[in-house]
């Protein structure tokens, strides 16, 4: 369970269920603001590991 009291697989299926009713400005934002953030995420964990192997 997440802070929402939701598993993550009823999470995401929420989210796609969302979409399907978002124009098409609205997914490319979001998908934009999806891509941002796994950047992010993977940035931090690449530093975290060249830290660790220092």
């Amino acid at each position: 369970m997440s802070g929402m009291g939701l598993s993550h697989e009823n999470m995401k299926e929420r989210i796609f269920n969302y979409l399907e009713y978002m124009s098409e400005k609205d997914i490319r934002e979001i998908s934009t603001a999806i891509y941002n953030l796994a950047r992010r995420k993977a940035d931090k964990r690449l530093r975290e590991e060249e830290q660790k192997d220092a």
